[in-house]
């Protein structure tokens, strides 16, 4: 005799099994196609922001967010839209959001951060840096984040210390050069700063924020002294 780890014994049985199956095909099948929607609305989303095409990309976010409420990704990118349109309020508010859903998702506390900083919050700003560079501790930003706050405080050796941390973790992270340029000269070491301009258009000589720089060292090393 066979046994079964299940066994049907009833009409009614196989009726419940066979309604079971339908829903778990059309929830299964609903999850599916709200996942490719998602995809295809992401993909728009981003092409929308990297066009400048702010509003419309928000638009697509909030989209996306109606089918997934659970996408940290879209409530970040939510943040980082409205902070280019620089509504603080919102950038706070949506990157809180974002680490809500998920509270380990470091750049949401990168997010976070520049939006305290925005709002010139910069001890807030700078615990959010912190944050991310605990739970990311790989990643150049956080400490590159750090040191800017450091630098608008007047720290510049910390600051020093926090680019060189950020181009260690990533040797091609041409805005931590940079930032080493600026620092260095602004302790007056200006044969630093040139090597680390030179360094940064070496990854990057399009960079029109490190050539603005590297004019500025140049006028500073070439301008007669008293």
């Amino acid at each position: 005799m066979r046994h079964y780890l299940c066994p049907v014994k009833s009409i009614s049985s196989i009726r419940l099994i066979l309604t079971l199956a339908v829903f778990l095909l059309f929830h299964y099948g609903a999850m599916a196609q709200d996942t490719a929607k998602v995809h295809e609305l992401t993909k728009r989303a981003e092409s929308a922001a990297i066009s400048g095409n702010t509003f419309g990309a928000i638009k697509l976010y909030l989209d996306i967010l109606d089918l997934d409420a659970g996408n940290f990704q879209a409530a970040n990118s939510l943040s980082g839209l409205y902070g280019h349109l620089h509504q603080n309020a919102d950038q706070i508010t949506w990157a809180k959001k974002a680490i809500e859903i998920n509270p380990k998702y470091a750049m949401a506390y990168i997010s976070l951060g520049n939006g305290y900083g925005a709002a010139k919050d910069l001890q807030n700003a700078e615990d959010c840096y912190r944050k991310a560079d605990q739970l990311d501790p790989k990643s150049p930003i956080p400490p590159y984040c750090i040191a800017v706050i450091q630098e608008s405080n007047g720290d510049t050796k910390a600051a020093i210390s926090n680019y060189q941390r950020s181009v260690d973790r990533d040797s091609l992270f041409v805005n931590g050069y940079c930032g080493l340029a600026v620092a260095y000269a602004r302790t007056e070491d200006y044969t630093s700063a040139q090597l680390y301009i030179n360094k940064a258009l070496a990854i990057d000589p399009q960079s029109s924020r490190a050539q603005e720089i590297k004019g500025r060292i140049l006028e500073f090393t070439t301008k007669p002294k008293d």
